[in-house]
């Protein structure tokens, strides 16, 4: 074990030195005139700046000129290098950090970088960036670009987007890891050539070519692509040359089954990278528990499995959350066994770590983050719901009690919303629940909320601007589609359109302000299907499907604006180069099905046939026979004798049912 200390005696002395000059052997004289005496060691031990001025001079030499120095800036570098402490604001921060920076003053540099890192926001990072790119300051420099890419589509929206340069605007439009959908790249294009059209519409060609215009779907092509361009007329050639190509790619993929030659991805098609991961764990799918995992790339819609693998096995029904780069899987069961194991994949090393466990078995269990921690709520236990909430602290690898819910449940819905964390629904062992419960951090206590309109078990809850929206469930007698959110303000349920597939036992969390639920129980069998929500537009669409149809299990998304480039790529989709291919095969193989659909519609309609002429010509004759059979019989009146050699309840036949052609 290392530990560092420091010496606040030391730092005593270096303060009373620059007060009083005793000892200085230097002075540093400003543009304006204003000077400080100084002493040589310590500044040179500060900054490599001063260490090479002070060893090339002559060190007889008590007078230094610094020049296009401010003393706004040089102070605080001076209170540094003597106390260890300079007041830093929002105003007075870029004027330290050029001055530390020229000066090679590494510790300042490093804590206005980390004043800036925590002040960035969606207003001033392009500023930030601007300054970080004019001083050459790379550390700060390659974080700003990083937020800018990975929050370009807010950032598009604020006023100093527009102010960006044609070069500016230029690689961003082109960066293969810009976080957003095509959509929201043209649009902010285009709000940017109209901020100044006169001088910036000779630009749309050079700018087209960095738009990947092959990712728009043909409605958004056809409804705003080209009546936005309207606007710009007559439009250049190269324009027109960039449209039809995309017009020829479109065309492509309506009729791609019938395409034999070699199908790539073009440039202007080809998605960028995502830039959050998203992984699905275990699960439950064809009668037992699964150890799969497979990732998302929301940028090329597809899944993809992974070869890593859960070191407790097969479990289904066991919570997933995120903290840093690192997913929890917590709980669950393989069917025989329920756990209170935890584990944790680092998405970065790609490793699997055993954690310490919970106190308590926990299969259906409802999990959640916030702050840091990890809480594990109800569940069951092999015996019996609980009511039981723990807390993890990845610091210390260990779970702690917290206080118990209200109600026992199980196979409950909860989220984090607003530094609290709500829990909808679920199973007490007698019925399903439409209660909610919220519980406070800071005084340890639960409360409730306003309960939600239908009994909902094997619910999914996820939190989204503001609201707590709960998804699909189980009501005791059939699975559900119906969906509806919470608004803490308002203290009121509203109901929102339901799922486009009932489930229940399902995932679902928020990619990039849509909710996408993936797999679960529809009543008959487990899915595959997956659907996302937009609030903005309200509607559900559908999306790719995974590639292993399952319930039970539990989906984690990891921001990436902390990940390397290089950690993301590694979970993007593979086959981004062979999408067209792709699609191709998929179809043929759907012709195939319709085809042999077809082929056995034509046997099975055929086999009516058949049964139908024999039917008939049976008919046919049993009605000959008859007739044959009444004209040769004697007319000897009626007969009073029974019939005692037939037992009239006697069953006919080889005592099956009798077949109902119209069910063949």
């Amino acid at each position: 074990m290392t530990e560092y200390v420091s010496s606040p005696q030391f730092v005593k002395i270096t303060s009373k030195l620059r007060l009083s000059g005793y000892l200085s052997d230097a002075r540093i004289i400003l543009d304006d005139h204003t000077y400080y005496d100084v002493h040589k060691l310590l500044l040179a031990a500060n900054s490599d700046y001063f260490r090479v001025l002070f060893t090339f001079n002559n060190n007889n030499d008590f007078e230094y000129r610094l020049q296009n120095v401010p003393k706004e800036g040089f102070e605080p570098i001076l209170s540094w290098i003597y106390k260890h402490e300079m007041k830093l604001t929002k105003d007075m921060v870029p004027t330290i950090l050029s001055q530390s920076h020229y000066l090679d003053c590494r510790e300042v540099t490093q804590q206005c970088v980390k004043f800036i890192l925590n002040d960035l926001c969606v207003e001033n990072a392009l500023g930030y960036e601007s300054f970080a790119r004019g001083y050459s300051i790379s550390e700060l420099m390659e974080q700003c670009t990083r937020y800018v890419k990975y929050y370009f589509v807010p950032i598009s929206r604020t006023a100093e987007f527009l102010d960006l340069s044609l070069e500016e605007m230029g690689l961003l439009l082109e960066a293969e890891d810009l976080n957003a959908n095509e959509h929201h790249v043209w649009t902010a294009m285009i709000r940017w050539v109209t901020h100044d059209e006169n001088k910036r519409v000779e630009h749309i060609p050079k700018l087209l070519r960095k738009v990947r215009i092959g990712q728009f779907t043909e409605d958004f092509f056809r409804q705003v692509v080209t009546v936005d361009l309207q606007m710009f007329q007559p439009l250049e050639e190269e324009i027109k040359s960039l449209l039809k190509a995309a017009e020829n790619y479109y065309k492509t993929l309506e009729c791609v089954a019938k395409v034999d030659a070699p199908l790539d991805t073009p440039p202007f098609a080809l998605p960028r990278l995502p830039q959050d991961v998203v992984l699905a764990f275990g699960g439950w799918t064809g009668g037992s528990a699964c150890n799969l995992i497979e990732s998302y790339d929301i940028r090329a819609d597809r899944w993809t499995p992974l070869p890593y693998k859960d070191p407790f096995g097969e479990r289904g029904y066991i919570g997933a959350a995120g903290i840093g780069p690192r997913i929890y899987l917590v709980g669950g069961t393989n069917g025989e066994r329920h756990f209170n194991a935890t584990s944790c994949f680092d998405v970065e090393t790609r490793q699997f770590e055993v954690l310490g466990p919970m106190h308590s078995a926990r299969c259906y269990i409802s999990l959640t983050e916030l702050d840091g921690y990890l809480y594990a709520l109800g569940g069951y236990d092999g015996s019996r719901r609980l009511k039981t909430m723990e807390r993890y602290d990845p610091e210390k690898n260990q779970w702690s009690l917290m206080a118990p819910m209200k109600t026992q449940r199980s196979d409950a819905g909860c989220a984090a919303l607003g530094g609290k964390i709500y829990v909808a629904g679920g199973f007490d062992g007698v019925v399903q629940l439409d209660s909610v419960e919220v519980y406070t951090p800071k005084s340890n206590k639960w409360s409730t909320v306003p309960k939600m309109s239908t009994k909902r078990s094997g619910v999914s809850c996820v939190a989204l601007n503001g609201e707590l929206y709960v998804l699909g469930g189980f009501d005791g007698n059939r699975r559900l589609r119906s969906c509806e959110k919470y608004d803490p303000r308002a203290k009121k349920w509203f109901n929102i359109p339901e799922m486009m597939t009932t489930r229940s036992n399902f995932s679902a969390v928020v990619v990039e302000d849509t909710i996408m639920v993936i797999g679960g129980f529809n009543g008959y069998t487990t899915s595959e299907l997956v659907e996302c929500y937009d609030p903005s537009l309200n509607c559900w669409c559908s999306s790719s499907d995974l590639r292993v149809h399952r319930s039970a299990l539990s989906v984690c998304v990891i921001p990436g604006r902390q990940l390397s480039s290089k950690t993301l790529v590694e979970y993007s989709y593979p086959n981004r180069d062979k999408l067209p291919e792709e699609k191709r095969l998929y179809e043929r193989s759907l012709e195939r099905l319709t085809f042999e659909e077809q082929e056995l519609e034509e046997e099975y309609q055929q086999q009516q046939q058949q049964l139908l002429t024999l039917e008939s010509d049976a008919e046919i004759e049993d009605a000959e026979i008859e007739e044959q059979e009444t004209l040769s019989e004697p007319d000897v009146g009626p007969s009073y004798e029974s019939n005692s050699g037939i037992d009239s309840s006697s069953d006919e036949g080889d005592g099956q049912l009798p077949v109902d052609v119209n069910m063949l």
